[in-house]
């Protein structure tokens, strides 16, 4: 019913065309103008995206424009399709959590990563958890995966230079609304047009931390 709900799409292309890129210019000044505001609070040099000045313009525009927004796209949001065939990305998650656990001991981290292996491959064979996952508990799952994707920048945002009162604050006020916000353009529109916009956001914040000088 969720699913549906969200799916009920405008006929109206040219309304729809100008709705995306005012959402995009949006979304980006709502990015920077909130990060702006923290950095002001908490006296630190703003740098969103935390792109280092000796990196090389091409590997920035490369990493967001491209090859960040197509992989986060495949890894959080291909299961909010609904369908079974495209649950594989819930369990490739659930591996990719453990493997980036803050656990020093390899051995309990194989181990870990060999038993979610393994209980991913028996959902996989188990149609009736597929339904629960994907539809039941669609919600939960949408939710839980959407401030997933938020927490995956905080090795993005954190940085010795600032408090981690302020990387929870900028994950909190900043990434989990443009993640949600990603997700209920991947429900509606598909995977295609939120790659896109993903990719658009990326680089218009890349452009931004580029060619103006926010440091304060």
């Amino acid at each position: 019913m969720f699913l549906q709900t969200i799916r009920n799409k405008s006929s109206h292309k040219v309304i729809n065309i100008i709705i995306y890129l005012a959402c995009l210019l949006l979304i980006t000044s709502y990015d920077h103008i909130l990060y702006y505001l923290l950095s002001l609070k908490f006296q630190l040099n703003i740098d969103l995206l935390n792109f280092t000045r000796e990196e090389p313009q091409y590997a920035r525009y490369i990493s967001a424009f491209l090859i960040a927004p197509i992989l986060e796209e495949l890894l959080f949001r291909t299961h909010l399709s609904g369908k079974g065939k495209d649950s594989w990305s819930v369990y490739t998650l659930c591996l990719v959590v453990i493997l980036f656990l803050p656990v020093n001991n390899i051995c309990i981290k194989f181990l870990l990563f060999a038993i979610t292996s393994l209980l991913a491959l028996y959902l996989v064979l188990k149609p009736r958890v597929v339904y629960f996952v994907l539809r039941k508990y669609y919600l939960v799952t949408l939710i839980v995966t959407t401030v997933l994707f938020a927490f995956s920048h905080y090795s993005a945002i954190y940085e010795p230079s600032k408090s981690i009162e302020f990387t929870l604050a900028s994950i909190v006020l900043i990434y989990i609304p443009v993640s949600f916000t990603f997700a209920f353009i991947r429900i509606r529109y598909g995977m295609i047009l939120v790659m896109v916009f993903h990719s658009l956001n990326n680089l218009l914040n890349v452009l931004a931390n580029t060619y103006i000088n926010f440091n304060i």
